[in-house]
């Protein structure tokens, strides 16, 4: 309300001004317009009092000398005047000045009277009674003809004058006006903008420190506190929109910290129960992998060729559940931050050697050549047993997505600070955007023949953690359709607060 009433105020006053401005503006083409008239209308009543003094003159000489000067009646000073005096009704007079005019007019032609009555007295030899004519009569004709003359002059000016002084005055009773309605408005103006000031600055100071503290987590900051009274304004609704905003933010941010809580606990369980399970399976499996290694040696007994195969089959099944299990109890492990490093002296072509003869068969399964690129590189000091877990989940991976009669080859690559260490294999390649997600957790890319091929799509994850615990980094070059390149670099010597801190 008090915005509108501000612009309520300054909207008045730009009319004003702007009808002002419009007056004067129209004013000054009617005063130029009058004054134009007037300046026409005065040189009009020149030319009057000039022919009629031309024809005054033209009689004198006429009486003077005798010479004819009237032979053309069109020519005649007496009817010059006539039309001067026809052309001057034409004109914007004021009509208090054709009473003027017609006096004027009946001079002149009574003067052309005595002018012909003058003319006829000097052809019949009467020069004397044609001068007393025109000197008497004439004289008095004349001097009352052009004093009325000069009266219409004086009176054209003065119109010229009064249109001036209309004009000048009515611009100052204008220019008076805005004055007093500038003085009145314009402290209006201010004090209505002091109002606003106080009435809206406040509350939007309000407004600002009760968001500022809820952002800062006093959720239970309110703008319209209980018994406090109503302004009577916007800003009451305003007020009660924020306070229901705040009281929503309130609400929802303890559900979801309830939520939160109770998702934190499931994952504490599921951490437990991975542990608790993994911990569990071992035991089971390391029965079942001993006894098939007993019933495979036949320690228990000769075998037939089926019961041998069903024993390798046994062994296979029971190796796969371990590599299960041991990814899940280092995935425990990671999440409770329990999983430290064994750091020694490493040297890699001794791990590399070592992973390639145990994945050997399952690469020969397949007809897979399995090859390594060896180079001059100095030992590392990292947990042995950590490098060939990382080497030995990329070699797997590139094993079970490799077709047949591929190749991977490992590469051994000295740089100056450490070593970086290559699997590269002729499969079918990755998409940039399954890239990204490769070292996810529980992620897996073609799931169809993910699963022909088993895991459970930790091993990347894992062995990333394993890779940035001996401050190490890891990734993936590929193109589809040309296979693809494992990389981790190794570091010669990892920060010794790294090695000392859980992985988490």
């Amino acid at each position: 309300m008090i915005m509108a009433l501000v612009a309520v105020s300054i909207g008045a006053l730009l009319s004003v001004v702007g009808l002002s401005a419009a007056s004067i503006r129209q004013m000054s083409i009617d005063e130029d317009r009058e004054v134009v008239e007037g300046l026409v209308l005065i040189e009009s009543a020149h030319g009057l009092k000039a022919a009629a003094i031309n024809q005054v003159l033209l009689v004198r000489d006429y009486l003077l000398t005798g010479k004819p000067v009237f032979l053309d009646p069109r020519a005649r000073a007496a009817a010059v005047f006539d039309e001067r005096v026809s052309a001057f009704h034409k004109l914007p007079v004021d009509p208090r000045d054709h009473e003027l005019l017609g006096e004027i007019l009946r001079l002149g032609r009574r003067f052309g009277l005595l002018e012909q009555q003058a003319i006829a007295l000097r052809r019949d030899g009467r020069e004397r009674d044609a001068v007393d004519l025109l000197a008497l009569e004439g004289g008095a004709t004349k001097e009352v003809w052009l004093a009325r003359l000069d009266e219409l002059i004086t009176r054209q000016r003065q119109h010229v004058a009064d249109v001036h002084a209309r004009v000048n005055e009515t611009q100052r009773r204008i220019q008076l006006t805005l004055l007093l309605l500038a003085l009145v408005t314009v402290p209006t103006t201010i004090i209505l903008g002091a109002v606003v000031l106080l009435r809206v600055i406040g509350p939007l100071r309000e407004l600002e420190a009760a968001s500022r503290a809820i952002a800062a987590g006093h959720l239970a900051v309110r703008l319209r506190a209980p018994g406090k009274p109503r302004r009577g304004d916007e800003f009451d609704e305003v007020s009660e929109a924020f306070d229901h905003m705040a009281s929503e933010v309130e609400r929802t941010l303890t559900r979801l910290t309830a939520a939160n809580e109770a998702l934190r606990t499931a994952d504490r369980h599921k951490d437990e129960f991975l542990s608790v399970v993994s911990h569990e399976l071992r035991t089971p499996l390391s029965f079942i992998k001993g006894f098939a290694n007993v019933l495979e040696a036949e320690l228990a007994g000769p075998l037939t060729p089926d019961q041998r195969q069903y024993v390798r089959n046994i062994t296979t099944g029971a190796n796969r559940m371990l590599y299960l299990v041991n990814d899940l109890l280092d995935l425990a492990l990671l999440q409770a931050g329990k999983l430290r490093l064994s750091l020694a002296q490493v040297h890699l072509p001794e791990v590399v050697a070592e992973v390639l003869g145990t994945l050997g068969p399952l690469a020969d399964e397949k007809r897979l050549r399995l090859e390594a690129e060896e180079a001059a590189v100095a030992p590392l000091v990292a947990d042995r047993q950590r490098v060939a877990q990382i080497l030995t989940n990329l070699v797997a991976n590139a094993i079970k997505f490799t077709p047949p009669d591929g190749r991977i080859t490992v590469r051994l690559r000295p740089e100056a600070d450490g070593v970086r260490i290559e699997v590269t294999d002729t499969g079918p390649g990755i998409s940039l955007e399954d890239q990204e997600k490769l070292f996810h957790r529980f992620t897996q890319l073609d799931m169809s023949s993910t699963r022909a091929a088993g895991g459970t799509g930790l091993g990347l994850s894992i062995s990333k953690a394993l890779v940035e615990a001996h401050d190490g980094t890891i990734g993936v070059e590929s193109v589809l359709g040309c296979g693809a390149t494992f990389w981790f670099r190794l570091p010669a010597q990892p920060q010794p607060e790294t090695a000392a801190l859980a992985l988490g």
